[in-house]
C-alpha cells in the first residue's frame, strides 16, 4: 500500500478499468458534442496511452513501466507523492503506445483477419470493437484484473489480494484493458479529472469530488468497471 497517507483509517476507494478510447471517439466528440478546444486535450492523451503488455504484479518492474494511480500534492512541493503500489506491489507492464499500434497496422476492423506478420488476435481494443493483432510468439495485453477472489483460479495469477489473467489465453471476444485507476466513485469523462478528497486540511491540492466535463448530459463515465475495494491504514 502507499506510504504517503497519515492517520487515515479505512478510506473507501474503488479500482476500476477502462476499455481503450480510440480515434473514432475523437471525431464523435468533436462533431457531435461541441466540446471546447481546451477540452480536447484529454482525448488526445489516449493516443499516448498503452495497453498493459507483459503485465505482472511485483516489487520491482526493472526496465518496464508501472501504473501510477494518483499523485498526492502533499503540504508543499517537496512532499508531492505518487501512489504507485497496491498491497506493496507495483503494477508492471511493457509500454507500447496505442498510436504506434495503429500506425503499425496491428489494429484491424472487427470483420478483418490479422495480417501475416501479426497473426495472433488478442481481442477488442476500442469502442468500435476493432481488434489488436500481435506476433504469434508474443503475449496479449491484460484483459482482466481485480481484488479479492478470482472467478476461475486456473486462468488467473494471484499475488496476495490481487488477481489477473494469465498469458495463456487469447480470444477475439475479450476486451483489452486500457487504463487502471483509483477513484472515489464512478470516474469523470475527462482523463485528468480524478474524484479525490483531501486527507489533511493543509494539503496544497484541492479535493475534487465532482466532475466538470459533461457528455450527453452525463458527468460520469459509465464505461469504467468497478473491480474491487481497498482500504488505507498507514503512518508516515
Amino acid at each position: 500500500m502507499c506510504d504517503c497517507l497519515s492517520n487515515l483509517i479505512e478510506e473507501y476507494f474503488i479500482i476500476i478499468v477502462l476499455i481503450f478510447i480510440i480515434v473514432i471517439t475523437i471525431i464523435h466528440f468533436v462533431f457531435y458534442f461541441k466540446i471546447k478546444k481546451t477540452d480536447l486535450n484529454f482525448i488526445f492523451q489516449a493516443f499516448d496511452s498503452s495497453p498493459l503488455f507483459d503485465f505482472s504484479v511485483d516489487s520491482n518492474c526493472n526496465a518496464n513501466s508501472h501504473v501510477i494511480f494518483h499523485t498526492l500534492e502533499g503540504i508543499n512541493d517537496q512532499t508531492k507523492t505518487n501512489i504507485e503500489k497496491i498491497d506493496g506491489k507495483y503494477f508492471c507492464y511493457k509500454k507500447i503506445l496505442y498510436k504506434d499500434l495503429l500506425y503499425n497496422g496491428q489494429i484491424i476492423k472487427k470483420e478483418e483477419n490479422c495480417p501475416e506478420k501479426f497473426n495472433k488476435n488478442c481481442g477488442i481494443i476500442d469502442t468500435l470493437e476493432q481488434q489488436l493483432c500481435i506476433k504469434n510468439e508474443d503475449n496479449c495485453p491484460l484483459y482482466d484484473i481485480g481484488l479479492g477472489i478470482p472467478p476461475n483460479y486456473e486462468e488467473y495469477e494471484i499475488k496476495g489480494n490481487i488477481y489477473y489473467n494469465k498469458n495463456i489465453n487469447n480470444s477475439p471476444n475479450k476486451k483489452i484493458i486500457g487504463k487502471i485507476i483509483l477513484n472515489e466513485g464512478q470516474p469523470c469523462y475527462g482523463l485528468n479529472e480524478k474524484l479525490w478528497r483531501k486527507f489533511i486540511s493543509h494539503e496544497i491540492g484541492e479535493g475534487h469530488l465532482k466532475c466538470e466535463l459533461k457528455i450527453l448530459n452525463k458527468l460520469n463515465d459509465e464505461r469504467y468497471e468497478r473491480k474491487g475495494d481497498i482500504t488505507y491504514d498507514e503512518n508516515l
